[in-house]
């Protein structure tokens, strides 16, 4: 995994005004594609759920891969890192309320979690590699593991897009932990903006297409980067939407 790092480093030196530059930075992108794409299918957590392929970059190179699928009533999408370790997580939806979900967590050969969720006007009822029953919360909430915040989208599309905070109750499934999170939505140009957290400094956004589909994400304090993976039909689509330094996920 350090040759693509090294590889996607070295593409990001490139001059773009030079042409044998931009031929030697087009031939990079292709070769990291594909790299990207063997990650994927060797990830260790089995067949991934069918979508947009996406890349979180950190200062030291590209740290997570992911494929995302998401719509008002199902969201589904995996994680994969770059040590023998990767989730998915299904999301099911009907009108903005959650209804169920199924977890799978991998590192190496080993399955660490496996959850299976179902809701109910009374009782939340989780079973698999560990079981509980949760009361059904009153709130506006959401399963989403780390990584993992585009299972918070339905839940976000329910609120105003006022550009005020909300709060919205969160199930990590793989700890079986919850969690408060002030979710903030906003239009702007034809784009939904879905802003985590509290405070310019610790905040997380992510940037939709009108119709909802996720474009990229992007951390306020500069530490990590949600985008499309290059040569996609998304990252095409990202870079038409998303004109201007100031709007680029």
């Amino acid at each position: 995994m350090r040759r693509v790092i090294a590889l996607v480093l070295a593409t990001n030196s490139l001059t773009p005004a030079s042409a044998s530059a931009q031929t030697d930075r087009a031939a990079a992108e292709r070769q990291f594609h594909h790299q990207v794409v063997e990650i994927l299918a060797s990830a260790p957590v089995g067949a991934l759920p069918a979508g947009d392929t996406l890349v979180t970059w950190a200062k030291q190179g590209p740290i997570l891969y992911h494929t995302v699928s998401a719509s008002s009533s199902i969201v589904s999408s995996s994680l994969v890192r770059n040590d023998p370790f990767a989730g998915v997580l299904t999301t099911r939806w009907t009108d903005g309320r959650l209804i169920g979900f199924s977890a799978r967590w991998c590192e190496g050969n080993r399955t660490t979690v496996e959850l299976v969720g179902t809701v109910s006007p009374v009782g939340f009822t989780v079973s698999g590699s560990r079981s509980q029953v949760f009361r059904t919360p009153t709130v506006r909430w959401a399963i989403a593991d780390y990584g993992m915040d585009e299972h918070l989208i339905p839940a976000a599309l329910t609120l105003p897009a006022d550009g005020q905070p909300h709060p919205v109750e969160v199930l990590r499934p793989y700890a079986l932990k919850w969690d408060t999170v002030q979710v903030a939505v906003r239009i702007d140009r034809g784009l939904r903006f879905i802003v985590l957290g509290q405070g310019a400094k610790d905040e997380t956004q992510l940037i939709l297409t009108g119709g909802g589909r996720l474009l990229g994400q992007r951390r306020t304090d500069g530490t990590s980067e949600l985008r499309a993976l290059d040569l996609t039909p998304l990252a095409s689509e990202s870079s038409r939407l998303l004109q201007g330094g100031n709007r680029r996920p």
